[in-house]
């Protein structure tokens, strides 16, 4: 037996576990986005809720209150779209932009829809903007 034969063998055993495993795209563009302002880097961060969630207001009852929604958002500049991005399972997000002048246009989901159609948002070096968007359950 040749004594190359148990080192190619762990060769080709080992060799896959370096090459990096496929992501999908929209996992790749989270990945890459930074947490935190640096070196200038700003853009827009907030968090998305739908209400109301009971027939009839009812402030004193903590099950009545707003509830966090994981939605779509356009990040557009003009007619251009630049971004489209989902806040997580609560409700939040947090998108780098270059600064300027953007609108945020929340998409229409099943069961609720954006209060306001489109959210002007100016974002400025180095900061992130703070945006709370809101969705109508149609709960009356």
């Amino acid at each position: 037996m040749n004594l190359m034969s148990p080192w190619m063998l762990l060769l080709c055993l080992l060799l896959p576990a370096c090459v990096p495993q496929a992501q999908n795209p929209e996992a790749q563009a989270q990945a890459a986005r930074p947490e935190r302002a640096v070196g200038g880097v700003g853009g827009i961060e907030g968090q998305v809720w739908v209400g109301p969630v009971c027939p009839v207001a009812q402030a004193e009852n903590p099950n009545c209150t707003n509830r966090p929604l994981q939605a779509t958002i356009e990040v557009r500049a003009g007619d251009e779209v630049l971004a489209r991005f989902s806040s997580d399972e609560d409700g939040r997000f947090k998108v780098v932009l270059e600064p300027g002048t953007y609108t945020l246009v929340p998409q229409r989901k099943a069961l609720a829809r954006p209060a306001e159609a489109q959210i002007p948002v100016k974002v400025e070096a180095g900061r992130f903007t703070k945006v709370v968007i809101v969705y109508d359950s149609g709960v009356r």
